[in-house]
């Protein structure tokens, strides 16, 4: 077990951020990926330490990728930080910003060493090509770890929401619960006025309040504290929406304290995902009997045209139905190439009696299908990749996103 001094944490240091120190954001400066983790904590403090750790994978470039891992202070500023890593001993020592070679296939991890005083900023990771990346929250008293969370890169958007507890004696007599969260404005020159709702748990508003930020600066405190004036009594079960004139990103821990001190990450929505539903290829799902309903639109579908045989298959064909309306005008738009999948494969669009009204193939599916109903039933959209003369384009790596709207 690495010593107290070589701690690292991510998603512990925002519940500890609220009640004893900062929190944390990244910034950009590169031309590829970029991936936001809005609360960093490192230092220690009388019994313990926090830190903060970063683990990359680089598995789909097929090359070298140059990252550059970023710290900033709440106030924006760079923030030197000591580093180190059990990886490789040319990635430690004290930087605000370290740039390095992520070899092809290449995994490590970086963490803070949780020596210095106590604080708390962000974080931005920039990669040439995407890389996998995520962070980890841990608190160290008494020589070992007490608590740890994980967490994923936090994407922007102008409005979240998410679950929020703020209770006495829960799950057991002596433990009390709050919520915590770390926002970020990573705009250059652009402040954010965010307007923070407390919502109960039958959805009424029951308080409001603002957050504002100066461009590239952090702020962590807890749901308690953002509404100190309002009763939450014994027991509250609600939510937070978080809404900013400029694009913002956002983690939220669940904090316990009392008998218990452990913290876990609470899911922080983006509300533009909620404008569209999302379902997923599900095998099998090849012909009329097996095929997929779409019951809510618009809808994103994610899918792969891999046959449930592989490795020995000839090709897959992925149906969904969806009922139309006479005077009812489908659009089905494929996308792969965006998302650098050599797909190849053709949209055919059915009516009830399997009859072919519509279809999108040729120019590799980059102009969507449309097709304005002329009766009212069932239609199939029918999405098929074929072996040919013994080459396809088929299998685990043939990926898609394929968006349907009816108008």
């Amino acid at each position: 077990m690495r010593r107290i001094t070589l701690v690292f944490s991510l998603a512990l240091a925002l519940f500890f951020l609220l009640g004893n120190f900062p929190a944390f954001a990244q910034s950009r400066d590169g031309q590829g990926s970029d991936y936001f983790f809005p609360q960093v904590a490192d230092g220690s403090y009388s019994g313990g330490a926090y830190s903060t750790s970063f683990t990359f994978s680089n598995i789909f470039s097929g090359t070298d990728n140059l990252i550059t891992l970023s710290f900033f202070k709440q106030s924006g500023a760079a923030w030197s930080v000591k580093l180190a890593s059990q990886d490789r001993t040319d990635l430690g020592g004290t930087f605000s910003k370290k740039t390095f070679t992520l070899k092809r296939g290449e995994s490590l991890e970086i963490y803070t060493q949780g020596s210095d005083p106590l604080a708390v900023g962000w974080a931005m990771v920039t990669a040439d090509f995407p890389v996998v990346v995520s962070a980890v929250f841990q608190v160290f008293e008494g020589g070992r770890v007490t608590s740890e969370g994980g967490v994923l890169a936090a994407p922007l958007a102008t409005e979240f929401s998410f679950y929020s507890t703020v209770t006495r004696d829960e799950p057991t007599i002596g433990t009390n619960i709050d919520t915590g969260f770390a926002v970020i404005n990573p705009s250059l020159q652009s402040s954010s006025r965010i307007t923070a709702t407390l919502f109960s748990q039958n959805g009424a508003q029951a308080a409001q309040n603002f957050i504002d930020l100066n461009p590239m600066s952090q702020k962590a405190i807890f749901v308690s504290q953002v509404f100190s004036g309002f009763s939450f009594g014994s027991q509250f079960h609600g939510r937070i929406r978080l809404s900013s004139n400029v694009n913002i990103a956002a983690v939220a821990i669940r904090q316990t304290s009392g008998k218990s001190n452990t913290i876990s990450t609470v899911a922080v929505q983006p509300e533009s995902n909620l404008g569209y539903g999302i379902m997923y290829d599900r095998e099998p799902n090849g012909d009329y009997n097996t095929s997929q309903p779409i019951l809510s639109l618009p809808m994103e579908i994610i899918g792969t045209m891999a046959n449930p045989l592989d490795p020995q298959f000839t090709g897959d064909i992925d149906m969904y139905s969806i009922r139309l309306e006479a005077g009812q005008t489908l659009y089905v738009m494929m996308i792969h190439e965006y998302l650098n999948c050599s797909l190849g494969a053709d949209i055919i669009l059915r009516n009830s009696q399997g009859t072919q009204v519509a279809n999108a193939g040729g120019n590799n599916l980059r102009s969507p299908l449309i097709y304005a109903a002329q009766t009212s039933g069932a239609y199939y959209i029918d999405l098929g990749c074929l072996k040919n003369n013994g080459v396809t384009t088929c299998g685990r790596g043939a990926f898609y996103r394929m968006h349907v709207m009816v108008k």
